[in-house]
């Protein structure tokens, strides 16, 4: 039986092949069909891309569905490169990228999709404006959790998997426990592992900028990752529509990642959208509308998830840290460009 998003698709594309162009629909020919999509979710990340690179401004097409506040999707003037912003947090994330990938306007079959947004890192693996590629994707708000005024004392966990107990055998044993079911499906989503490898070596040796107020900001820190210029590594990401921080939401962040991935997984930025995003896309791939095992998930230290010494977790987050938003945006193009370029100038070579 015909999925509904490949029925959707073929009777839009049927429809514009035998009505007039007057009606506004759109011809097989004028299908843009890129090489790459650019993912960001907010116009800091989307203007990262676009100031410096403005010939992705050659075509402006509006796609039903998009955000509102970002209707349009840009792409250069060869249509080989498109970018697209969602909005903020999964609701958004998973809305627009479905609207996008179902639109006739678009054959993204053999589009390699790369989310370039900031996020918060962990001290333990990365510094303020370094980069990272994830081969793993772990939504964290899909737990069990009670307030911690109403926890158990043995408890020290305020979340764990939706289906299990850490103390249900009556034992101390804080651990997460792995769940015996996924009826979400979207709790963990596992990247193409060749791909990131591909990926990272092509931008292995870029210098991204630094600060003097993140190179400041970044030595109260005592984690040595944490002192390091930016720099380039794969670590993985957790998703949460909670704009959370501090040291005990980190660990369970670690924990979830720990204990979903089987311990080969290693959490170090947080963020609102990934697994949204991830969940359209893979969708579509259901209905050859995409292919899952092109697609990246670059996120970039706009904050510490934490905060150490003489600055609590409440200053962390409402306070911010390091001033370097822009610095993250910024190294997200720096280190995005070349891999983009490469894609689209290897074209055979990649596809």
């Amino acid at each position: 039986m015909m999925s509904f998003l490949k029925f959707l698709v073929s009777a839009l594309t049927v429809t514009s092949a035998v009505l007039p162009a007057s009606a506004g629909l759109i011809s097989k020919r004028d299908v843009v069909k890129p090489k790459v999509m650019v993912i960001s979710m907010f116009a800091p990340e989307a203007d990262a891309w676009l100031n410096p690179w403005n010939d992705l401004y050659a075509n402006n097409i509006t796609v039903p569905g998009l955000n509102t506040l970002f209707p349009e999707v840009h792409c250069n003037t060869e249509q080989s490169v498109c970018q697209v912003t969602t909005g903020e947090g999964k609701s958004n994330a998973a809305s627009s990228m479905t609207a996008l990938t179902v639109s006739p306007k678009f054959d993204l079959s053999e589009t390699f999709f790369i989310v370039s947004g900031i996020a918060g890192i962990n001290p333990y693996a990365a510094s303020l404006g370094s980069v990272s590629i994830a081969k793993f994707a772990v939504d964290v708000d899909l737990v069990q959790t009670i307030d911690l005024r109403e926890l158990p004392k043995q408890y020290q966990s305020a979340g764990w998997e939706i289906g299990t107990d850490p103390y249900g055998d009556g034992t101390s044993n804080n651990e997460v426990v792995y769940p015996t079911t996924f009826d979400y499906q979207t709790n963990l989503y596992q990247l193409n592992t060749t791909l990131i490898e591909a990926a990272l070596e092509i931008i292995k040796d870029v210098v991204l900028e630094d600060s003097e107020k993140a190179a400041e900001y970044r030595k109260k820190y005592e984690e040595t990752p944490a002192q390091r210029a930016p720099f380039i590594l794969q670590c993985d990401t957790a998703t949460s529509d909670n704009y959370w921080a501090g040291n005990y939401m980190g660990d369970f962040a670690s924990n979830i990642t720990n204990v979903l991935t089987n311990y080969t997984g290693h959490y170090c930025t947080s963020q609102q959208e990934d697994s949204a995003s991830l969940t359209a896309i893979k969708r579509a791939a259901g209905s050859d509308l995409t292919d899952f095992s092109r697609v990246i998930v670059m996120r970039s230290g706009s904050d510490f998830d934490r905060g150490t010494g003489s600055i609590s977790a409440l200053d962390n987050l409402l306070k911010g840290n390091g001033h370097t938003l822009s610095l993250a945006a910024a190294n997200l193009y720096h280190a995005g460009k070349p891999l983009v370029d490469h894609i689209v100038n290897n074209w055979s070579y990649w596809n």
